[in-house]
């Protein structure tokens, strides 16, 4: 419904075929997955690859991530509360059940870490730095790219089979 209706170029067998990239996740989570990737993920991923290529640092994360009490995972704009320091925001709902994204207890240290990448980026063009606590590789690097969860790790592009919706 929804996807075709904003992508009238994508038929039923594409959704069918971006569904069964992984077959445990759940109808609505594979629409909010397709969607993301349509909308914002898949030109991010061509675009971070372009400026690799090019020869320019790139680094590139994905927040895999659904804190305790949290209804729905981690969507777009997810880390703008955290990196601001405002854990009671409000502004950031879950609009079919009118709960917060960040959930009944927002993970502190998950806002310290990205704080601690965001500031590093700003000041030095590079996440890297001693807060972060471990290495995050440039994305050139194999397209490494940082998975945000309640535990961080660097992996390849995070669902690349997903990209090829683009």
């Amino acid at each position: 419904g929804m996807i075709k209706d904003m992508f009238p170029d994508v038929t039923d067998a594409d959704v069918r075929a971006f569904a069964a990239n992984d077959p445990a996740r759940d109808a609505h989570e594979a629409m909010e997955d397709m969607l993301n990737d349509l909308l914002i993920r898949a030109a991010q991923s061509k675009a971070t690859e372009c400026v690799a290529r090019g020869g320019s640092d790139a680094w590139t994360y994905y927040i895999d991530y659904k804190p305790a009490g949290a209804k729905m995972r981690a969507q777009h704009c997810f880390e703008l509360p955290y990196i601001a320091d405002k854990l009671d925001c409000g502004l950031y709902l879950d609009e079919r059940t009118g709960e917060t994204l960040l959930g009944d207890e927002p993970d502190e240290e998950f806002g310290r870490r990205i704080r601690e990448a965001w500031h590093n980026f700003i000041v030095s063009g590079d996440p890297n730095g001693p807060g972060l606590g471990m290495e995050w590789p440039q994305y050139g690097d194999g397209r490494a790219t940082m998975v945000m969860g309640s535990e961080w790790k660097v992996q390849g592009e995070a669902r690349p089979a997903d990209l090829d919706i683009a």
